[in-house]
């Protein structure tokens, strides 16, 4: 109501705004889902359990880690007292304190090397 005390071009503009916003989150929510289901099916399942799966069973593995990613995403959502800001801002914690200091030390010290951002 009150965009539309000032004609039509206000509520045009919001609603590009808005469906921007939205298929930017849908992309990036796309690209997740595609990032992690390909890191299950094949690094996880080839590379750490030693699993020789063919390209139809990894494609399989694959699907079936999308469903299971995007229902317990749709779960997350549907609950009204939690916060995936709070989850992700976690998320991001973890992440800066990892990388962070050996970025750090990547760019600013000289005597940085490969074994020293190694885990033991």
């Amino acid at each position: 109501m009150l965009l539309s005390n000032y004609g039509a071009l206000p509520i045009v503009l919001a609603g590009l705004i808005l469906a921007g916003i939205l298929a930017c989150t849908m992309s990036t929510s796309d690209s997740q889902l595609l990032a992690a289901a390909s890191s299950v099916s094949h690094n996880l399942l080839n590379d750490c359990f030693g699993l020789n799966l063919s390209k139809k069973a990894s494609m399989i593995m694959a699907r079936a880690t999308v469903l299971i990613i995007a229902v317990i995403a749709v779960f997350l959502a549907r609950n009204p007292d939690s916060s995936v800001f709070r989850i992700v801002s976690f998320a991001w914690a973890g992440f800066g304190a990892t990388f962070g200091p050996v970025m750090l030390f990547a760019l600013f010290w000289r005597r940085s090397n490969r074994n020293g951002r190694l885990p033991d």
